[in-house]
């Protein structure tokens, strides 16, 4: 018959009550591992927190036949270990109950049911104190597997430094990228408020001069009509085309006054802007502050969690240099091990939180961009049109006003001709009867 290579068939961590001389002790955690050989079975139970704690059984077809024969079972050695999986599952499920009772250097596993008269016991397996060899073959295999998992840690944590420096550079540059983009953006608003105060004061200035010279000739233009209306009483002939005249010269003013009216309208508006854009940049400066303390702050976290790295690795490499003490080592190395998992997952979520930050600053940076690019466009737009149909509209006003003072004029000289020929035929006695004689 072949030999086969051992199988492990059961292996599971069952909370079991142990009782020292039929005395309850306590509940503890026992790892029960069940191994085929073929032709016995090895029934080892431990304690993980406690390597003192561990108890072997060997099982062939010769001891079998005395606990069959002491224990009256009625199921051969095959049987047995499928018979014992099951009793196991069934402990799991509670339907069947499990104790441990230890004495010394021996142990027993009993395998009960409850009634509402008694306990019935189904299965009593005796166990060994295992080989302080075998116990410290498995301490070493945990060891192994503990510098294992400790050198999987300082990889990982070698490639998480890596990262954390790669995402330090990037910070950097987008830190870098966002001070120049903060001081080009100033120094275009300063550009953009001194050259937009430049205009505002040279359309005011020139606004002014407008509306001095168009007051000037509004006043000029009132003496002489003062003037013609003097003269217009005594010349009744020419009294309703001076009439007609001062109308017209009435109706201009009236539009020459509504034209210096619209213009301080429009010098106000170009107030209230200037001082909307002031505001505007008040906000903005204010957004950049709150962006400096917000990356200070995730500066800090980052600090922190270097900090934790660097006692974590500390922690592993103190404890991969002895194994004195090897129970306190490996229970440390456990609770280190899960503040670890803890600590890296909440500096993941912090990671994920600054991508975030980032992100949003980026937006608010985009927005801000957009916003000024959308006022350099107004501010074009409307320099263009006051540079343009503003000025074009006040330069053909100043012209028709020009014009009519020109009119004006040419009145004013034929009334002065007409009085001149009235005053000289009055002076040769040509004027008969309201008649010029030819």
């Amino acid at each position: 018959m072949a030999h086969r290579n051992p199988q492990c068939i059961y292996d599971h961590n069952h909370s079991l009550p142990i009782f020292d001389k039929n005395t309850f002790t306590e509940n503890r955690n026992l790892n029960i591992n069940i191994t085929d050989f073929n032709e016995h079975i090895q029934i080892k139970v431990r304690d993980a927190a406690d390597f003192v704690f561990n108890y072997t059984s060997h099982i062939d077809t010769r001891q079998f036949e005395l606990m069959r024969s002491e224990q009256s079972l009625d199921i051969d050695f095959v049987e047995f270990r499928t018979n014992l999986i099951d009793m196991l599952h069934q402990v799991q499920t509670r339907e069947l109950f499990l104790k441990c009772e230890i004495d010394v250097n021996r142990s027993k596993l009993i395998f009960f049911g409850k009634s509402k008269i008694k306990a019935i016991v189904f299965l009593i397996i005796d166990l060994q104190m295992t080989n302080q060899k075998d116990v410290f073959n498995e301490m070493n295999s945990n060891i192994l597997d503990l510098q294992m998992i400790n050198k999987n840690l300082v990889s990982q944590m070698a490639r998480l430094k890596t990262r954390l420096e790669d995402k330090d550079t990037e910070i950097e540059n987008f830190i870098s990228i966002n001070k120049q983009l903060e001081k080009r953006f100033r120094e275009d608003l300063v550009n953009l408020s001194y050259v937009f105060s430049n205009k505002l004061q040279e359309c005011s200035a020139l606004l002014l001069h407008k509306i001095v010279l168009l007051t000037q000739r509004l006043l000029k233009l009132i003496q002489d009509v003062e003037v013609v209306k003097h003269e217009s009483l005594l010349k009744s002939d020419s009294s309703a085309r001076l009439l007609q005249s001062m109308e017209n010269l009435r109706l201009e003013s009236i539009e020459t006054s509504r034209i210096v009216n619209e213009l301080k309208r429009e010098n106000c508006n170009l107030k209230a802007i200037q001082l909307g854009n002031e505001q505007m940049i008040d906000d903005l400066n204010s957004t950049i502050q709150r962006q400096e303390v917000e990356y200070i702050e995730l500066k800090k976290k980052r600090d922190e969690f270097e900090k934790d790295a660097k006692q974590a690795a500390m922690i592993i490499a103190q404890k991969t240099t002895t194994n004195e003490d090897l129970e306190k080592d490996l229970l440390k190395a456990h609770q280190l091990l899960v503040s670890f998992n803890h600590s890296l997952a909440t500096k993941t979520q912090e990671i994920e939180e600054l991508k975030t930050t980032v992100a949003s600053q980026d937006k608010v940076m985009q927005e801000h961009n957009h916003r000024f690019h959308e006022l350099c466009r107004q501010f074009e737009e409307y320099k263009t049109e006051f540079s343009l149909e503003r000025l074009n509209k006040v330069s053909q006003d100043l012209f028709a006003a020009n014009r009519r003072v020109e009119e004006v004029e040419k009145v004013n000289r034929e009334t002065a001709k007409l009085n001149e020929l009235l005053t000289r035929k009055l002076a040769s006695g040509d004027f008969v009867h309201g008649n010029f004689r030819s």
